[in-house]
């Protein structure tokens, strides 16, 4: 669904929360396709950027032939099962969804986070959230900012956050990249 249909839908609805489900990529299955990892972080950065809570694959494990699905709609997936040599095969759709689930815990909350020049004109996206220590297990709230550099170069961002100062990252080209720094808790409030 288009971003600017969940900004409609937030403030048409604000009590109601927007899940994305039954995301895939509609394509025959091929096995180890970056650009389609990226393409996944891409849509799940701008989901999350425009009001959207949570994010689901359609089906997160299937054969080798896309299936099997009621539909017989066969389309890649994150993990590919190969019954017949008790085999499973993590695609880069399954690590880019990492940088989501593996480092924003339940309960963080969106931030806001902007690029700003000279990365408007580059092809790079981000979202970033805070976990407060209650839900960190650490005695200190993080910042996570998840990075997707689509652009043909490397590019070395700045991250800039007043509570704690700027910090400089290069981030590969085609790339999917999680930064995350400890905010000090009077910066929290």
């Amino acid at each position: 669904m288009p971003c600017h249909c969940h900004v409609m839908h937030r403030h048409s609805f604000p009590d109601k929360f927007i899940l994305s489900s039954e995301a895939c990529e509609e394509l025959k299955v091929e096995l180890g396709s970056w650009s389609r990892g990226l393409h996944y972080a891409n849509d799940i950065i701008k989901d999350l950027n425009h009001w959207v809570v949570g994010w689901t694959d359609w089906n997160l494990a299937l054969n080798a032939t896309g299936g099997p699905n009621w539909s017989k709609n066969f389309v890649d997936s994150p993990i590919i099962v190969n019954p017949g040599k008790d085999e499973f095969y993590k695609q880069p759709m399954y690590y880019a969804l990492g940088h989501f689930s593996a480092f924003i815990l339940p309960g963080s909350v969106r931030v806001h986070s902007e690029l700003s020049e000279p990365f408007l004109t580059l092809d790079l996206e981000s979202v970033s959230f805070l976990t407060p220590a209650s839900l960190s297990g650490l005695p200190h709230s993080i910042i996570t900012t998840v990075i997707l550099n689509k652009h043909d170069s490397a590019q070395t961002v700045v991250i800039h956050d007043p509570a704690v100062g700027y910090a400089e990252h290069k981030v590969q080209a085609h790339s999917i990249v999680t930064v995350q720094y400890p905010l000090p808790d009077a910066a929290e409030s």
